[in-house]
């Protein structure tokens, strides 16, 4: 059994406090918030429940978003597994306007990263620094190095296509990263997971864009396959696994 598991991240900082980036010198993260430590908790949660119920089908790879706030949210995964996090440019949000291109919008680097999300992240086990150190797997190759902007949903439908293509191809049939039995993991955003998602299940393009799913912070859907000669079927559709009352 194999499982391909896509993850949207937790809340994001600027959709409650949007004058974030004025406080404590953090313009540079104006156009790539943070979590919220809301946020954070439901990744924590997040990841615990991932580890606990794919204990029979276990997780293999991590691949993630280079945005601050999908980094955060598959930092507990990261830990829980031992697993490095593998930065893909395939998994970016969707719908950059010029204001957010490259003159304005820098991603961080992976040392910068580092830096920043434990400024941010207080491990709620171990308080050891060189424990909670994010770990990126710098001998990864991106599927897609490209960065898109201007991308409307129909490009980014067909952007998450390609995108699942050239995955499947590079990282599922070639590298054999899931074996016969394991699961990999996908951190992204709401347009860009839901794109992958509906992807997955073969939806044609046109008839996707009138139902786009209401996904929750920290969503996670499901696919599985019993073998890789069989197709992908869906679990469960996008549902929250984190509980903050």
């Amino acid at each position: 059994m194999q499982k391909i598991v896509i993850v949207r991240h937790g809340e994001r900082l600027d959709n409650v406090d949007p004058l974030f980036y004025k406080k404590n010198n953090q313009k540079h993260l104006k156009l790539n918030p943070p979590l919220t430590q809301e946020g954070i908790l439901m990744a924590e949660q997040t990841g615990e429940s991932l580890v606990e119920q794919l204990k029979e089908t276990p997780i293999k790879a991590i691949y993630c978003s280079p945005y601050l706030r999908c980094l955060q949210t598959a930092k507990p995964l990261s830990e829980l597994t031992g697993l490095p996090i593998k930065i893909e440019n395939g998994l970016l949000e969707w719908g950059l306007d010029p204001w957010t291109g490259p003159n304005d919008f820098q991603f961080l680097s992976g040392k910068e990263l580092d830096t920043e999300i434990e400024r941010r992240y207080k491990w709620k086990t171990n308080n050891n620094s060189e424990k909670a150190r994010l770990i990126f797997d710098d001998d990864y190759e991106m599927c897609f190095k490209k960065v898109y902007y201007n991308e409307d949903y129909p490009k980014l439908y067909r952007r998450m296509r390609a995108f699942w293509d050239a995955f499947q191809d590079k990282e599922i049939n070639k590298s054999q990263v899931l074996q016969e039995k394991g699961a990999i993991v996908l951190v992204s955003h709401y347009g860009s997971a839901e794109c992958l998602y509906e992807n997955m299940k073969g939806k044609p393009e046109e008839s996707v864009y009138s139902g786009i799913q209401d996904i929750p912070y920290c969503g996670v859907a499901v696919f599985q396959r019993e073998s890789e000669n069989t197709k992908w079927k869906k679990v469960h559709k996008f549902k929250k696994l984190w509980n903050l009352d």
